[in-house]
């Protein structure tokens, strides 16, 4: 890995290399000179509004990107080490499941099988906690332009008006002021990285440790700037600038657990459009890595390894016909598993054990990415000669044949391209500027997957024998 030891790590490795992803950690250590500002892409970054506060090697070791920072397997060992069993892709777990809620309206109103809303209800209703940090549409959306971001629910009825899973850029330095303002119990959600930063800041400032007493992981697969809801609203008859209500995950009736539903509402005049399958939208395809912060390029946790419990979409095609949702639950903490226990018996959520591999399987794609892929991403910047956040994976190439290299070079262009063409677009009012511009990429990508002459072939006659054969489909 390459070392600059008389730089700065955040104002001259991560902030100039693009690897803050905006979390706001940096601004709950005691008199911060961080601000977070939404910056000219629509992502969250942090800047510093005093240079001569000397706080920096304190500020680092929050950062979860930064070289100060210990990793998610050393925090995990930690919080989890002594009763849970370690697997190198999920981390530390003592059990984990596919399931849904089945009591109320938990799994109508929340992302795949609503269980982490149903588990924030949980806590609150049981006094467990005080209040619950959550990720909320936005009321002053009309007037700020944002759409989602955290806030704090103290009462049962906050907790179910919480969002759904909101591809959309938040930040937590107001929730986190609010918590070092308040006493009390909280529980907090949040993608990785965010939950790896509230770990390391409760180190360093023990009051957040103290008021956070359990954290909710959510599967991720990369953040995404505001240019991807304006990028929707916009095929939906809503110009960037005109949004004041997106839903990323409407369920409608009769599709399958994949087939999202969108649903967007202008400011003026006041209209509801949609909802439509994301499938059908341009730039949706998560692995194309459309307005995706750089950051997430360097990230090797997929389900948030240091979070209480984790949860996802159970993306196995046993669940798939049932569009209602399933979840993929990971649980670490000894107190929640036996929350969760005491509700599978009361059949009040309906669980079935998940192994290891299959909770692999169910985010195969994301673990590709920041395995094989991040090893690739890696080679490519010591080759460089260029500074990049330390992690677990290890630079390497050789693992990968000429076409996947090449689909990881197309991914990282796909991002980079995605910011320059969105704004190109917007200023002159065109939407086809991006979507031609951006078609032309993902072309060049789709050709890499489709298989060779000798394949087909090989396919082809491999099919007509099992037909022959009489024997099940199995390609």
């Amino acid at each position: 890995m390459v070392h600059f030891i008389d730089q700065n790590d955040l104002t001259e490795k991560v902030l100039p290399g693009y690897y803050c992803i905006g979390c706001g950690a940096c601004t709950a250590i005691e008199d911060s000179p961080f601000q977070i500002k939404m910056n000219e892409k629509g992502q969250y970054c942090a800047y510093i509004s005093d240079s001569s506060v000397k706080l920096y090697h304190r500020i680092a070791s929050v950062c979860p990107f930064s070289e100060k920072a210990i990793n998610e397997s050393q925090i995990a060992l930690k919080l989890f080490g002594h009763q849970a069993t370690y697997h190198d892709h999920i981390g530390y777990f003592i059990n984990a499941n596919a399931g849904y809620v089945a009591e109320g309206k938990f799994r109508e109103l929340g992302s795949s099988g609503g269980v982490a809303k149903w588990l924030l209800y949980e806590l609150l209703r049981r006094d467990k906690v005080d209040a619950v940090i959550q990720v909320a549409q936005n009321l002053s959306a009309d007037k700020d332009g944002i759409l989602y971001k955290y806030s704090v629910s103290n009462t049962l009825d906050d907790v179910l008006n919480g969002s759904k899973s909101a591809y959309y850029p938040v930040e937590m330095s107001e929730a986190l002021a609010y918590i070092r303002k308040n006493p009390g119990r909280y529980a907090i959600t949040g993608i990785p990285c965010f939950i790896k930063a509230i770990r390391l800041l409760s180190v360093a400032e023990p009051i957040f440790k103290e008021r956070i007493v359990y954290t909710i992981g959510l599967v991720c697969g990369h953040l995404k700037s505001k240019s991807y809801a304006e990028m929707i609203g916009w095929q939906l008859g809503v110009p960037p600038g005109g949004l004041s209500y997106i839903d990323f995950r409407k369920k409608i009736p009769g599709k399958r657990a994949n087939q999202k539903g969108v649903e967007v509402k202008s400011k003026l005049p006041l209209a509801l459009k949609g909802p439509d399958i994301v499938q059908n939208l341009f730039g949706t395809n998560y692995n194309h890595g459309f307005f995706q912060y750089h950051a997430c390029n360097f990230c090797d946790d997929v389900v948030a390894e240091t979070a209480d419990i984790s949860v996802g979409d159970a993306w196995l095609p046993e669940y798939l016909p049932d569009g209602q949702g399933t979840s993929v639950v990971v649980i670490r903490q000894a107190g929640i598993a036996q929350l969760v226990k005491d509700a599978i018996r009361e059949k009040r959520v309906v669980f079935q054990p998940l192994n290891p591999e299959r909770v692999v399987e169910s985010q195969a794609g994301g673990f590709r990415q920041r395995r094989e892929g991040l090893a690739y991403r890696l080679q490519l910047m010591e080759k460089e000669q260029q500074w990049y956040p330390p992690k677990r994976v290890k630079p390497n190439s050789r693992h990968l044949n000429a076409k996947r290299k090449k689909i990881y070079q197309l991914r990282m262009q796909m991002t980079s391209q995605s910011h320059e063409l969105f704004d190109q677009a917007k200023k002159a009012g065109r939407f086809e500027i991006f979507q031609e511009g951006m078609q032309l990429l993902i072309d060049q990508y789709q050709r890499l997957y489709r298989p060779t002459t000798g394949r087909r072939i090989k396919r082809a006659i491999l099919r007509r024998t099992h037909r022959w054969l009489g024997w099940p489909k199995q390609i």
